[in-house]
């Protein structure tokens, strides 16, 4: 990955580098044509104190001072807020933060303001690393959002190669970013196929242990059913049983009070044949044969 952001600070006389707004670069034809253009750069210096910031933002840049220049590069934008190359440098210092949000927006705003397609195709160049840079940052995390974001990136790196076709950087990346994505969407796949499976037989052991649970279920409320009715039946057998002793008791008690009538019944004849005997006697009169009992 080539991750280097393109810069846009003047420095030297780069062609493959943007100028700030402060330094813009003449076409010098002729000698006096030149001085006028230093007079001109010169006079801009002077009247415009921007200039002299934007200076002092590129040397704390090189320092790595990065919070320092990108205080220097915001305090000019309040009086050129639609300079492209102050958000491009605003973008540079905030990707060496590795502040990727906040670059990307500073980046875009570059690329929609640039007049130029040199300055556009570094801003769509540097917008495709922070989106590559973003989505690196969640690749163990959610594959699903890393793809999205190297798609992301994929498509910045296209528009920088169609403002410069030249630009080998963006055209390296382009590539990579594509195996890359490949390379993810197929691990995606066999997480989601292993995902699946392990989901199936999370589903089948969860069956598996449900069948068992309602088997069991099943066998105690049968085991309770069988107790309940062997309880019933014990039950019912010892109710016919204390039932047959009652009857028992009671038919030995009735032929207990039969035995006992029948005494008292032939008591009271043998009371009554007597009490007649004496009466007989009484009068002078007895039978011939006494009855025996």
């Amino acid at each position: 990955m080539r991750n280097r952001t393109q810069d846009s600070r003047h420095k030297t006389q780069d062609s493959s580098s943007a100028h700030p707004a402060s330094c813009i670069q003449y076409p010098a034809s002729s000698i006096l044509h030149l001085v006028f253009c230093i007079l001109c750069i010169a006079l801009i210096a002077w009247v415009n104190p921007q200039a002299d910031k934007t200076k002092s933002g590129n040397r704390q840049y090189d320092k790595e001072l990065y919070d320092e220049a990108m205080t220097k590069y915001t305090e000019v934008l309040i009086d050129i807020p639609n300079s492209p190359y102050l958000h491009f440098n605003i973008g540079n210092a905030a990707y060496k933060k590795e502040n990727y949000e906040e670059a990307a927006k500073s980046y875009a705003r570059s690329a929609s303001l640039a007049e130029d397609t040199t300055l556009e195709s570094k801003s769509y160049y540097n917008l495709g690393n922070c989106k590559y840079r973003q989505g690196k940052l969640k690749e163990n995390t959610n594959l699903g959002e890393t793809i999205s974001l190297y798609r992301e990136a994929l498509e910045y790196y296209k528009q920088a190669l169609d403002k410069n076709p030249k630009d080998t950087n963006a055209k390296y990346n382009h590539e990579l970013v594509e195996r890359k994505i490949k390379e993810l969407l197929d691990k995606q796949k066999q997480q989601q196929n292993q995902q699946n499976q392990e989901q199936q037989e999370q589903s089948e052991e969860q069956q598996q242990q449900q069948a068992q649970q309602n088997q069991a279920q099943e066998d105690d409320k049968k085991e309770e059913e069988e107790q309940q009715q062997n309880q019933a039946q014990a039950d019912q057998a010892q109710s016919e049983a204390q039932e047959g002793q009652e009857e028992d008791q009671e038919s030995e008690q009735k032929e207990k009070m039969t035995a006992e009538q029948a005494k008292m019944l032939l008591d009271s004849l043998k009371d009554e044949e007597l009490s007649q005997l004496r009466k007989k006697r009484d009068r002078g009169s007895f039978p011939q044969v006494l009855k025996d009992w």
